[in-house]
């Protein structure tokens, strides 16, 4: 989906692909919770790798799982986030848009910037956007 709305390829590396892949099997367990009543269906029980076998598999839910579950989505924007305006700050810069020169790229860069910080995160929140500009253009 990312490709064909703004033509950047995600890593097949690193740690984004398992992190994409946990993402995805919770996609199923929600799925199996809202539109199913707590029930695995078979082509959700096959994408989460559980083998059914005639019995009825039912999602059990506790705090953990929520706690295990919204550190999975959270993980997957930050990595997103930051892969993103990595991608997009070398796009812009290789195209011409950025002149390798703070001080004339400081309003653009800025907004980009902006745009991807994490205001919660204190490694995002605490850097400034020079800093940051500086980083990327080594």
């Amino acid at each position: 989906m990312i490709k064909k709305l703004i033509d950047i390829d995600l890593p097949n590396k690193g740690t984004f692909p398992s992190l994409l892949e946990r993402f995805d099997h919770l996609c199923h367990l929600r799925h199996a919770a809202v539109h199913a009543h707590g029930s695995i269906g078979t082509a959700n029980a096959a994408a989460l790798g559980v083998a059914k076998v005639g019995a009825r598999l039912s999602l059990d839910i506790n705090l953990p799982r929520v706690h295990e579950s919204a550190m999975i989505c959270r993980s997957v924007v930050q990595e997103l986030n930051q892969f993103l305006f990595i991608k997009t700050f070398y796009r812009w810069r290789d195209g011409g848009l950025l002149a390798r020169d703070y001080s004339l790229d400081r309003e653009r860069f800025t907004k980009l910037y902006n745009l991807f910080r994490s205001m919660r995160d204190p490694s995002s929140k605490n850097m400034q956007p020079k800093m940051a500009y500086a980083a990327l253009l080594k």
